[in-house]
């Protein structure tokens, strides 16, 4: 795993467009960093938010 991505990669492993991926920044709710004038997402950024943002319901369709 790389230490960081650009922002069209980051929304691609999140499965989401660069302007949402955006909006996602700008709330505050993934960090990021400015370094060489490019937005860079850590890794253990997305992690992090994945981990947050998991719901964790594992029922399957049908069960209880």
């Amino acid at each position: 795993m790389r230490l960081a991505y650009k922002l069209s990669e980051a929304s691609a492993i999140l499965g989401v467009s660069t302007v949402t991926l955006r909006r996602a920044i700008d709330r505050g709710l993934i960090k990021s960093s400015r370094a060489f004038r490019r937005i860079l997402i850590p890794a253990t950024e997305l992690q992090r938010f994945l981990d947050t943002t998991t719901t964790g319901n594992t029922n399957k369709k049908g069960e209880a």
